[in-house]
């Protein structure tokens, strides 16, 4: 169920308490490939006075206008539904709170944990230099976000105050005692050191891993907090660089006009910040433990060229002049059917057309040019011998084929005029036999062996 605050629409509710609440939001008015927005809320509810609202929107305002890279861009701020809330640019981040507990021993090396700090007094003192007025009061491990570069940015400007003063008004604690300055504790005079003993506080806790001030309850921290009651880094880290030592000390310091200047600090620390690129990296890892795969750059390739709809423009000297059409193939000359079925009309008679013998007609064919022989001996195809009843192979069984010695010589017939008038049965004609009758005897022994030599002489003798 989503809420709307203001101008954005928040995906996920916000829940009543009085500590700041952190959402990722949208412009109602944008469409739905619109960047989200970070929104820092806090519930004020009928808590909430005239004096309280407008240092709300005075410190909001003065805020936004902050350029220093140390402070969180606040990019809209508004009071709407009970919420107070603020709005700036999302980034990958961890608070300082959570990178110590991601370190070994609870804190930083000295060189980066001046680094970070020197990124945070940097916005303090613009703040300070620009807008006398504007004082965070809340600058704490929990306030100060790292991102992926391993810079420090300071956040919770306005709202800070505004959740301290939420708080006399019902009665409660200001804060967390352990990073609170002893004037906010005992109701004294809110300065620009106020944010400086703060500091102090946070690096001290980034250098040893442990807090200045403690006790057993937040009463006994409060107490240690008014009377300076703190062990002093000389005890608990004395390898630590002397500047670092001494300027932990002065920044602790509980009267507040003995503590530096933010300007003052921003130089002490500058040498550290010049020299931390390396250990800055070291937390990208941490902080985003999946970093997005590299852009590759598009390469720019030329349009895809489109032969249609280009435009075509004659050269100088003129298009040629175009060239001659080809003539076409000759078409090959129509086969003559009739021919074909005669292959031998003009040729001269063969071998095989003076003894072939003539083909069978069968009866439903057409009578073709010669007339069958008529057989003076039937002959036995089993045995090639004469078929008689002496004939041990004759039978009823066996088929007789009607010969005749003698061809009765017949007229050849004309060519067909055209190939559908010639009967499928009808094969060119035998010419007149040109060999005598015992040449065609000796080709007929030899063609059919010497079994039948003796049936074809007696059928000749007997002619």
């Amino acid at each position: 169920m989503s809420e709307r605050l203001g101008p954005y629409v928040l995906p996920t509710p916000l829940g009543g308490g009085a500590t700041l609440q952190t959402r990722t939001a949208v412009p109602a008015d944008a469409g739905p490939d619109a960047p989200t927005v970070r929104l820092d809320a806090l519930w004020v509810g009928e808590a909430l006075t005239d004096a309280l609202r407008e240092r709300f929107l005075s410190d909001a305002e003065a805020a936004a206008s902050l350029d220093s890279p140390g402070a969180l861009r606040i990019h809209g701020h508004g009071i709407d539904a009970g919420f107070a809330y603020v709005v700036s640019r999302p980034f990958e981040h961890l608070t300082l709170a959570e990178v110590l507990r991601e370190m070994e021993d609870g804190c930083l090396a000295p060189e980066l944990a001046a680094a970070l700090a020197c990124d945070v007094v940097s916005a303090l003192a613009e703040a300070h230099a620009r807008w006398p007025a504007l004082v965070h009061r809340g600058v704490g491990p929990r306030s100060i976000l790292i991102g992926a570069d391993g810079r420090a940015r300071l956040s919770g400007y306005a709202l800070v105050a505004l959740a301290q003063g939420l708080a006399r008004a019902r009665g409660g604690a200001p804060g967390d005692a352990a990073y609170l300055s002893p004037e906010i504790v005992q109701d004294g005079q809110v300065t620009e050191a106020t944010d400086l003993f703060s500091l102090g506080s946070t690096l001290y806790e980034a250098l040893t891993g442990r807090r200045a001030f403690t006790g057993p309850n937040p009463l006994a921290t409060s107490i240690n907090l008014r009377m300076g009651s703190y062990t002093l880094l000389d005890e608990v880290a004395p390898d630590l660089p002397a500047d670092l030592r001494d300027l932990v000390r002065e920044l602790l310091y509980v009267d507040s006009t003995a503590r530096p200047g933010a300007g003052k600090v921003r130089e002490q620390l500058a040498g550290y910040a010049r020299e931390s690129g390396e250990l800055r990296k070291q937390l990208g890892p941490l902080i985003q433990p999946n970093p997005p795969p590299p852009v590759i750059p598009v390469i720019k390739t030329e349009p895809e060229m489109n032969l249609f709809a280009m435009e075509v423009k004659p050269p100088s000297g003129g298009f040629p002049a175009p060239a001659a059409p080809r003539r076409p193939d000759p078409e090959p000359p129509t086969p003559d059917l009739g021919a074909s079925l005669h292959p031998f009309e003009d040729d001269e008679p063969t071998f095989m057309d003076h003894w072939l013998p003539p083909l069978p007609v069968a009866e439903d064919d057409e009578p073709t040019s010669r007339e069958p022989f008529t057989p003076t001996m039937p002959l036995d195809l089993a045995t090639m011998a004469p078929a008689d009843a002496t004939n041990p192979f004759h039978g009823e069984a066996t088929r007789k084929l009607s010969m005749s010695a003698q061809p009765v010589p017949t007229p050849r017939l004309p060519p067909p005029s055209s190939a559908a008038s010639v009967p499928p049965s009808v094969r060119p004609p035998s010419p007149e036999p040109a060999f005598p009758v015992p040449v065609l005897i000796a080709v007929a022994v030899a063609a059919t062996g010497l079994v039948g030599l003796s049936a074809i002489l007696a059928a000749w003798l007997a002619s």
